[in-house]
């Protein structure tokens, strides 16, 4: 199920793209984790989970070069 929604991501808005979702695992990893076996999640983890998510944030919500080279705005 995980490598067919994966593929569907890959199609959808494609390779490069996708693949900042393996910055986002650790990140569920943890919030599992905190969830069902009881990780403490100290100032550490939180900055850092927080910079994962904002980065990717920046990251996808910019275009790629071939959006604004084929003039997508």
């Amino acid at each position: 199920m995980a490598f067919a929604l994966y593929f569907e991501l890959v199609r959808q808005i494609g390779p490069a793209r996708t693949a900042y979702t393996f910055a986002v695992v650790p990140v569920m990893a943890l919030a599992l984790s905190a969830l069902f076996e009881g990780l403490v999640l100290d100032g550490q983890i939180v900055i850092g989970a927080g910079a994962i998510l904002v980065g990717n944030i920046l990251v996808l919500s910019k275009q790629s070069p071939a959006d604004l080279a084929r003039g997508r705005a």
